[in-house]
């Protein structure tokens, strides 16, 4: 028995010994524990999570700092249904010209007025704008925002999104980008719905996922090290479907349960015709040797009409590009 105890007490001294080694190679490698990046705490919280969205916009109005010397305080007012004030249309009014996008569209770092939203609302009041863009959200979240507004009811006549390159790997939760997430948020893990295009080029709509969070991750680099690597490798199907290859991730979201289709996690969207894309639109891939998709073209604007860029109501097949998420 005393043999026995021994033993087990030295493969114990031996192991920990070990990892003692490994975490100083790790750390000697340049690796460190995980560190959340600093964040203003004097600013107020924007957002709140949301279980379909991951985030939305908190109600009320939050005032920020200065941005730039010489520069007055920031005021951003969301109302409650998430959308930011962009200003009061005409008396009567009711077609909505909806904003959707990420923090270009939302205005962040300027205040109420001063979003291009709001200046449109000024030069068009007889049309109703409602800005839901949404700092961080890529083209999938604000496909699942457009929904749920023509869902509830929203007489949508028009919609103006907002695109930028980087919402490519935000649509498919890319590792580095859910990792970002992380890194910034005071809560920690952030989750991030995503979607696939699937062989026969039809959107695969996924629950949220995020970056993981193990015991430990925060004092060993160790930890940190191996929370990566199997976070990335469970997320590499992920990003080898947008330009944002795996290989420039140091990090991935999780969980891996998520990745396959066919699942309860997962479902699959089917063609439909409505005046915009339902929760079962179809949405097709770009070909491989494929050139640009042209926008459905949208009547020269009168004065009493939003600008051409806001693409008006077809059926859902017709005015989706065929790209990529």
């Amino acid at each position: 028995m005393r043999h026995a105890f021994v033993a087990l007490a030295a493969a114990a001294l031996a192991l920990l010994g070990m990892l003692a080694a490994g975490e100083l190679l790790v750390r000697a490698a340049g690796r460190t524990p995980w560190r959340p990046l600093e964040v203003d705490r004097d600013e107020p919280t924007a957002h709140e999570p949301d279980p379909v969205l991951g985030w939305r916009a908190r109600p009320g109005s939050h005032v920020f700092p200065p941005r730039s010397p010489g520069a007055g305080p920031v005021r951003m007012t969301f109302h409650e249904e998430g959308d930011r004030a962009a200003g009061d249309p005409a008396p009567g009014v009711s077609r909505v010209l909806l904003f959707v996008g990420g923090s270009y569209t939302q205005g962040w770092a300027v205040s109420d007025g001063q979003s291009f939203p709001a200046l449109l609302q000024e030069r068009f009041p007889t049309w109703r704008v409602e800005n839901f863009g949404t700092a961080a959200y890529g083209t999938y979240q604000s496909l699942l925002v457009l929904e749920e507004r023509v869902r509830l009811g929203d007489p949508v006549r028009a919609v103006v999104y907002g695109f930028i390159a980087d919402h490519e790997r935000r649509n498919v939760a890319d590792p580095l980008w859910l990792k970002t997430l992380s890194l910034l948020s005071r809560r920690g893990a952030v989750d991030v719905p995503y979607c696939t295009i699937d062989d026969e080029g039809e959107l695969v709509r996924h629950p949220p996922a995020r970056h993981p969070q193990w015991p430990l991750h925060e004092r060993l680099a160790t930890i940190a090290l191996l929370e990566d690597a199997v976070a990335l490798r469970c997320g590499r199907h992920r990003s080898s479907s947008t330009r944002w290859r795996a290989g420039r991730a140091r990090a991935c979201s999780w969980p891996c349960s998520t990745r396959r289709r066919g699942r309860g996690s997962t479902t699959r969207s089917s063609s439909t015709s409505t005046a915009f894309p339902s929760p079962t639109a179809r949405i097709r891939s770009r070909p491989r040797t494929g050139s640009r998709a042209t926008a459905t073209p949208v009547p020269a604007p009168t004065p009493a009409t939003p600008p051409a860029s806001a693409t008006p109501s077809s059926p859902s097949r017709s005015p989706l590009p065929r790209s990529r998420p």
